[in-house]
């Protein structure tokens, strides 16, 4: 996920702008784990070309589910498909869940 004002570092958004990124990343998160059930998720930023970003002037975030046994990271994003779903199933299990997602994150705004 990203913030609609593309900007290439994080700390180059306002507080309050990283705030609601980082409650992207909190429904993201939420989302997956409802739908997927992974035994854990990687999530992660790239930021610049050096760390890895694809998009070098467009931060975003990685919210990735996890299995034991699954393949790592790097094999991930190389092209291994880590979910054996189609990617419309995956949408629609998303969809169903989001709701309830948001509920939650929105039921806890204060995680600190």
């Amino acid at each position: 996920m990203a913030l609609g004002d593309a900007r290439p570092r994080l700390l180059d958004y306002t507080p309050a702008q990283r705030a609601a990124f980082w409650k992207l990343v909190d429904v993201a998160a939420a989302v997956v784990e409802r739908a997927l059930q992974p035994q854990g998720l990687n999530i992660g930023l790239n930021q610049g070309r050096a760390g890895g970003a694809g998009l070098p002037e467009h931060l975003h975030a990685h919210v990735l589910p996890r299995w034991s046994g699954d393949t790592n990271f790097m094999a991930t994003v190389a092209g291994a498909r880590v979910v054996p779903d189609s990617l419309e199933s995956v949408a629609a299990a998303f969809r169903r869940v989001l709701p309830d997602a948001l509920a939650s994150v929105e039921a806890n705004p204060d995680r600190s």
